[in-house]
Parts: C-alpha cells; sequence; structure tokens
C-alpha cells in the first residue's frame, strides 16, 4: 500500500501520478501508516476536477459520469466513484456555494490542545499516552435563510396624573387633590432582518446548527472554487425545508422580534410593585404582546465542511468537531483523573473550612467599654455640674455604669490578645491552604506548558508536525 507524499491519497499499484493532486509517484515510500488528512497547507483537489492518475493531466467531471473516466492524452481509466460525490449532490440540489475545509494540521493540533487546556483534573500522563487516532471530513448539506421580520405589539402604558375632588366639611366647600396612575395602550411594530444558517442533514445538526448558524458570508466561497479533500464524506438532505425552519429559524427571529420590540419600553419602571398614587416622573408599563409575526425569507442551499478529530487516552475515544476554518468547534469533556478530582475538591473545601474559622472568632469588645466608661462619666458629670436632685441621683448610675465598664476592660484586653492570636493562626493555616491549593492547580498548567515549550506533538497522525510553534 502506498500514499501520495503531498496530499495522502491511497495509490493504486502501477500509477506514475497522485490522482488528487498529480505528484509523481517515483521516489513515495511503498509502505505507510494512515496518511494525514487533506487540508489547507497540501494540494486538495476541486470538487468538479481531479488529475489523471497516469500522467498527471487534469481532467474534468462529466455531467453524468460513470465509475471511471478516460484520460484523452494517455487513455489511462481513472477511478472517480469517490471524487464525484460533492459534484453530483450540488447539481442535484441547486448547490451554488459553500465553506472549505482550510483549517491547518497545525491549527487541528492547535485547538486539541487549548480543549485540553480545560481540564483542571486532566490525568498527568495525558500527554505522554494520548493519541490522535483519526481526522474524519464532512461535507453536510444546509440552509441559508435570509429573512426579514415584522410583528405588532403592544402594551400598557401607565402615567402619574391628578384630579380635583370637590367636597364639604361642615358650611365650607373643600378642594382635594387626588394622585393616580392613568393606563392606556401603546402599539408598535418590531422588525428584524438577517441571515441564518441550519443543517439539512439530521446526523450532524447539532454540530452544524451550534457553530455555523451566524456564520459570515464572506467565509463561503462559489461551488466552482470549493475544495475539499478526498475522502470526505457527503451527507444528504433529509430535514425538509420547511422542518428547518419552523425548528431552527422561526423561534430565533421570533425572539428577536420580541426582543426588539420592548426597546419601546426602555426608560420606564416594569410592572411590579406601584405606590399608591405612583411617584411623579416614571412611566409604569404591563402587559407586552406581540402577535402575528410576518417572516419573509429566500433560502439558498450551500455545503459546509465540518471536521472531526478523535483522540484516544485509556482505551477510549473523544470527540472535537470543528467548523471548515477552524474558528469554532465543540467537544467531548476531556478525561480527568477521578482521583485528582477529589484531591481538588478536598483541597477548595480545606480553603473553605479555614476562612469559615476565622470568620467565627469573635471581635474584640474593647474600644466599646472605652467608649462606654467615656459616655458614662460625661453625661455623670452633666448631671453633677447642675447641682439639682434629680440630676445627681441621674448621675449616681453613670459613675456606677463607668466603674462597671472600666472593670471589664482589663479582662476584655486579655480576651482580645487571645482573638488576636486566633485570627493569626487562622489566617496562617488559610495560607497554607491556598498554597497547597495552587500548587495543585498548577500542575497540568505546568505539565502543558513543558508540553507546549518542547513543540512535540501528541502521538498518532499530527507527529509530523512537531517542531511547528503554530500547533501549540
Amino acid at each position: 500500500m502506498a500514499f501520495c507524499k503531498n496530499c495522502g491519497k491511497q495509490l493504486e499499484d502501477g500509477v506514475k501520478f497522485c490522482g488528487g493532486c498529480g505528484t509523481a509517484v517515483d521516489g513515495m515510500p511503498t509502505t505507510s501508516s494512515a496518511p494525514m488528512s487533506v487540508t489547507q497547507n497540501t494540494t486538495t483537489i476541486m470538487a468538479k476536477t481531479f488529475r489523471c492518475s497516469g500522467c498527471g493531466e487534469a481532467l474534468k467531471i462529466p455531467k453524468n459520469p460513470r465509475e471511471v473516466v478516460i484520460c484523452p492524452s494517455c487513455r489511462n481509466e481513472c477511478v472517480i466513484d469517490g471524487l464525484i460525490k460533492n459534484a453530483e449532490m450540488a447539481a442535484k440540489e441547486n448547490i451554488n456555494s459553500g465553506v472549505p475545509l482550510t483549517a491547518t494540521y497545525t491549527k487541528l493540533h492547535s485547538i486539541i490542545i487549548s480543549v485540553l487546556e480545560k481540564e483542571a483534573n486532566l490525568p498527568l500522563d495525558f500527554v505522554d499516552k494520548a493519541e490522535v487516532i483519526m481526522e474524519e471530513h464532512y461535507c453536510v448539506p444546509a440552509y441559508c435563510f435570509e429573512y426579514n421580520g415584522e410583528a405588532p405589539f403592544s402594551y400598557e402604558e401607565g402615567k402619574q396624573e391628578t384630579r380635583q375632588e370637590r367636597g364639604f366639611s361642615g358650611d365650607s366647600e373643600t378642594i382635594r387633590t387626588i394622585w393616580e396612575v392613568k393606563w392606556h395602550t401603546e402599539r408598535g411594530t418590531a422588525s428584524v432582518s438577517g441571515t441564518l444558517f441550519v443543517s439539512g442533514n439530521k446526523k450532524l445538526a447539532p454540530y452544524i446548527n451550534e457553530m455555523y448558524i451566524k456564520t459570515d458570508h464572506n467565509q463561503f466561497v462559489d461551488f466552482e472554487y470549493l475544495e475539499f479533500p478526498l475522502d470526505v464524506e457527503t451527507l444528504e438532505y433529509d430535514v425538509p425545508q420547511l422542518t428547518a425552519f419552523n425548528e431552527q429559524i422561526k423561534p430565533i427571529v421570533e425572539h428577536q422580534l420580541n426582543k426588539e420590540g420592548k426597546k419601546a419600553l426602555n426608560g420606564t419602571q416594569y410592572e411590579g410593585h406601584i405606590p399608591r398614587g405612583g411617584v411623579r416622573g416614571i412611566t409604569y408599563t404591563s402587559d407586552f404582546k406581540l402577535s402575528g409575526s410576518r417572516i419573509q425569507k429566500e433560502v439558498t442551499r450551500v455545503f459546509l465542511g465540518l471536521y472531526r478529530v478523535v483522540y484516544k487516552y485509556d482505551d477510549k475515544e473523544y470527540d472535537i468537531w470543528i467548523n471548515g476554518d477552524g474558528s469554532n468547534w465543540l467537544y467531548d469533556s476531556p478525561p480527568f483523573d477521578l482521583n485528582r478530582k477529589n484531591e481538588h475538591e478536598q483541597l477548595q473545601k480545606n480553603v473553605a473550612e479555614k476562612e469559615q474559622e476565622l470568620k467565627s472568632v469573635p471581635s474584640s469588645n474593647v474600644g466599646c467599654l472605652i467608649t462606654g466608661v467615656v459616655a458614662f462619666i460625661i453625661i455623670a458629670l452633666i448631671c453633677f455640674g447642675t447641682l439639682e436632685e434629680y440630676s445627681i441621683i441621674t448621675g449616681i448610675p453613670c459613675i456606677i455604669g463607668a466603674i462597671l465598664c472600666y472593670s471589664k476592660i482589663a479582662s476584655a484586653k486579655r480576651k482580645a490578645k487571645e482573638y488576636d492570636k486566633k485570627r493569626e493562626e487562622s489566617n496562617e493555616k488559610i495560607d497554607k491552604a491556598k498554597i497547597e491549593l495552587e500548587d495543585f492547580e498548577s500542575q497540568v498548567p505546568a505539565i502543558l506548558q513543558r508540553f507546549k515549550s518542547q513543540e512535540k506533538a501528541l502521538r498518532g497522525i499530527y507527529e509530523k508536525i512537531s517542531g511547528n510553534d503554530s500547533a501549540f
């Protein structure tokens, strides 16, 4: 078995040129492990052209291709069954553009590292034992909805107003001003527009809808220039357009309309507790209703590229799904060491317990006692200064209060020293517990940082990119 050293395509016995990129076969190894998949930094085949495996000439895929195309130059029969699927789908479903697979090996490897950095309890031997075992390519049919939506809305608005109420008190007429909130109905129309993308295939809908729903149009290329690797799997449309709209697009647009409509309520105080008669200058609102949304849409069909990268650790496989240019991804939770997780939680609990211990240490009341002595003496002096009998009677308890407070100060000072010592000991315990936690939490980042600095790729299909700093 042999593989093209340039694009990774499996080569048939006896061919002189790679059918994918046209590279001469001479000098290629006769055996190889599974090749790395084709990405931006390698020559890829356009969806509607490929090269003769005999002479390397670029050949066009006919409109109604069979299993082979005969090269007009060397009459070699070139197998194209796996290369024409995109073109057939595009013609069948009227697809005119899409997002190609352009993420490089280095980008895909760097995404794996980014995912691993999010797991605090990653096994410490992960980088030594993990292996990237697979990179799959998908061409997913999708719908592009360009929409304009509008919906009428209404709400009740209340403002404080006054009215005069006449009455009589005895023989006199009285006029009383009454404040109250007067309500009236306000109406308006909310409008929104935009572009949303949803999957036309059920199998990969969760990944496509999450990563591509608000894709920038600038990422799309015309189908004539839409490139995919030779091993791409093109899926079929199995989600009806109306279903995609009703289940995915309509709820989003109606949410946007609701949000846009409520902007009319800006600056008002929403319904809640309203003081009797209201408050001057405040507008109250209630009972906001959005009804009868009308959504106009234009729908086009597109191809969306999707990667699935699989890595393995401890006999378990983990998936990372990545969009065409590697700007967005979804992933399984990375491996974690249960023992480390338990230890991590125990260290966090230890810090919390030490902090609670500090909070439980009583505060000193020496300051309150001193303040009490001073206050009682001042009051007593004021009372005795008047030389009146009732004042002197009041002053005597103040003197007694001052004496009692003073008698407790010495004891309070002793306790204050005990409390200060306990607080100091608690702070030392907290600092020690935090250092233990920080040391534990720094283990995985330190291992990953050392791994990145060595620029040695994870074992498996990306090993060849070792030494490329952009892969880390």
